[in-house]
């Protein structure tokens, strides 16, 4: 990249940046910043809670993981990670050089979720531009900016954790994308070598466990790495092409969030835990058993010069085996990863009723979907579908992972009613912030070259006219939808909200 093309892009950036922190200050600051302070009932308004608890009670560093005045007289154990609390506490903290005030804990907090969501934009430009270009990264940091299920669990005020976890899986994924992006077909010999394999495949794993430690709903993201890695390396199998390094880099990204977490297991026990439970590890072990069962079974299979599809039929039948002998010889262990699935419709709540009466609950919908994110949801889903063709087109690691990362999140949200919650729409933000920039970008050009296109033809002649409008409307269609009208219904739809 050009000297003066950096400069450019940093200065955009940061643009956007100061964007992103303007839309979820500016229209929430009179009513949040009033006296009383307001913060985002209900959650926000805990989390504020345990903050309080924690820097006026005198015991920082420590938190409290069971609160007796929740379900009063009885109390519950805290449902939620330790991170996002204390990551704020630690803040506050160093401020006050130690002596935190409630005065000075007003001042600070509601700021918090608006720069963690804020930051997101950096992250969100680093993978566009890794996976695409520079252009695709700007893009895709705008919308991200602006893009409403997002931004709405930022605003000013909104102290609960979703915004730390956009950010946590966001930087897992941006890890990911660094680690995978030009590699195929290396040897173990030389991928132990790769000082660049390491370093991104560690960082992956401590941005995972930094992930869990925000929020165990983590397991999403733990399904969405598990289904890359063992889906990829099965068709490149099939395929008769080694990608070994890819079972590697799973199994020790898998392992680096388990040993971060582990030392919360157990509030109140290990099986019956509110948080970091039995189910916690099974998923964990049960993926790096998998990652590592797969790369032995393909070894030998290919040693023995078998049919490469032999491996996806006895890794098939090993699972049927192993959840018949689990069924029936540990119910235990059976009912909680069937309750782990489960948490998909009702997550931490721990009753499938939760989902009906829980607005954040329930299932997106297609027509939800629109409503949350207008036209560019379907503009997302044409992107999908073309990334789609260019894996099966060209097999790079990084068009599969946009596909399975999407795909899931899509189904997680309750496209398909019978599954998700609509809360995972902050997390489908990112994605269609990404998936779009690629069209845009990619329309403009195509634009740009049609009006180019227009000067091959003669002057006056059909083909020259229908070119030249074809390519205005294209060039203009996406420059006012995207940069004038999606801004101001966003800006609209931010008063509204502000107001109620």
């Amino acid at each position: 990249m050009e000297k003066k093309t950096k400069i450019i892009t940093v200065i955009l950036i940061v643009a956007i940046f100061a964007l992103a922190l303007f839309l979820r200050i500016f229209f929430s600051y009179g009513i949040v910043m009033s006296d009383p302070i307001k913060y985002a009932a209900d959650d926000g308004v805990y989390h504020m809670r345990i903050v309080e608890n924690e820097l006026l009670g005198g015991h920082f560093p420590s938190r409290i993981y069971f609160d007796p005045f929740t379900y009063f007289p009885y109390g519950t154990y805290i449902i939620w990670g330790p991170l996002y609390d204390q990551l704020l506490c630690l803040i506050i903290w160093l401020i006050a050089l130690g002596h935190p005030t409630l005065a000075l804990i007003n001042k600070i907090a509601p700021f918090y979720p608006v720069v963690i969501g804020s930051l997101v934009v950096f992250l969100v430009y680093l993978i566009g531009k890794k996976i695409w270009s520079n252009t695709i990264g700007i893009f895709s940091a705008f919308l991200i900016a602006i893009m409403p299920s997002f931004l709405f669990r930022g605003l000013l005020g909104a102290t609960d954790h979703h915004q730390a976890e956009v950010f946590f899986s966001t930087l897992t994924i941006l890890f990911l994308v660094y680690l995978i992006v030009g590699r195929k077909g290396d040897n173990l010999k030389k991928t132990i070598k790769d000082k660049k394999f390491w370093l991104f495949t560690i960082l992956s794993g401590i941005s995972l466990g930094l992930y869990f430690l925000t929020w165990p709903g983590a397991l999403l993201f733990l399904f969405i790495i598990f289904c890359f890695v063992i889906f990829y390396y099965l068709i490149k199998y099939i395929l008769g092409q080694s990608e070994d390094w890819i079972l590697l880099s799973g199994s020790v990204i898998f392992f680096i969030a388990l040993l971060m977490i582990s030392p919360f297991f157990g509030k109140p026990d290990f099986v019956n835990g509110a948080i970091y439970n039995i189910s916690d590890f099974v998923c964990f072990a049960s993926g790096i058993l998998i990652f590592l069962i797969t790369g032995i079974l393909g070894y030998f299979l290919k040693k023995k010069d078998k049919k490469n599809y032999f491996l996806p039929i006895f890794l098939l039948v090993i699972f049927f085996f192993i959840a018949i002998i689990v069924k029936f010889f540990a119910p235990i262990l059976w009912d909680t990863v069937i309750k782990t699935a489960l948490k998909l419709n009702y997550g931490t709540a721990g009753s499938e009723f939760a989902r009906q009466g829980t607005s954040e609950m329930r299932p997106l919908r297609i027509s939800g979907a629109f409503g949350t994110f207008s036209a560019i949801f379907y503009v997302s889903l044409v992107a999908l579908c073309i990334f789609i063709y260019k894996f099966i087109k060209e097999r790079k690691p990084e068009h599969f992972l946009i596909v399975v990362w999407t795909s899931i999140i899509l189904f997680a949200t309750g496209i398909i009613p019978a599954f998700g919650q609509n809360r995972n729409s902050y997390y489908l933000s990112v994605c269609i912030s990404l998936l779009s920039a690629f069209l845009i970008v990619e329309g403009l050009k195509f634009g740009w070259q049609a009006l180019r296109k227009a000067d091959d033809f003669a002057k006056g002649s059909y083909l020259r006219f229908y070119f030249s409008v074809s390519s205005v409307v294209i060039i203009f269609g996406i420059i006012f939808y995207f940069c004038i009208l999606f801004p101001l219904i966003l800006i609209a739809s931010i008063l509204q909200t502000c107001h109620c």
